[in-house]
């Protein structure tokens, strides 16, 4: 029996690492089966089992999966490992996205409502603090006004913006 069988191929080994995986590794070897597993267990909340047909069954969220036609044990393990690395990965694609664009529509929403604020700022220093922003009406904006800088709707695309940052 040989103790390379303990431990994942490079391959997977290297997709554990773009991951995020650092957990230390006996003699600079790619990790074991366990610590890979656990490192999905803790991560991703994956979960599986194999049973004595070399089926293995994983699970993530509401999601099972059926790995088949495996020759051993190892095999299905192995299956099970790149079926973890392909679906985090996938995840990790789909969260780097959700960032990307979160972060470019608060990024584009900012500049627009420092903009806004430049335009609006001596009506709005002038007759409005703050927290009193959330209830101007139109009737309001009216007497006010005064600058004649920005048209009611102008103000409440300010206002809007102005509130999503404030509150998100």
């Amino acid at each position: 029996m040989s103790i390379k069988k303990e431990f994942i191929p490079y391959a997977q080994a290297a997709g554990l690492t773009e991951l995020g995986f650092n957990e230390e590794c006996i003699m600079s070897y790619p990790p074991l089966y366990q610590q890979a597993f656990r490192f999905f267990r803790e991560k991703y909340n994956f979960t599986y089992s194999i049973g004595n047909t070399n089926i293995a069954v994983v699970h993530y969220q509401n999601t099972t999966q059926l790995l088949q036609n495996n020759e051993s044990y190892e095999a299905a393990e192995l299956e099970t490992i790149k079926w973890f690395i392909d679906v985090a990965k996938q995840i990790q694609v789909k969260n780097d996205r959700n960032v990307i664009s979160k972060t470019l529509v608060s990024d584009f929403m900012l500049n627009w409502a420092t903009d806004m604020s430049k335009r609006l700022h001596s009506c709005l220093s002038k007759y409005f603090k703050d927290a009193f922003i959330e209830d101007i009406t139109p009737k309001d904006w009216e007497k006010y006004r005064g600058c004649g800088k920005a048209t009611w709707y102008e103000f409440e695309d300010y206002r809007e913006a102005y509130l999503r940052i404030k509150y998100n």
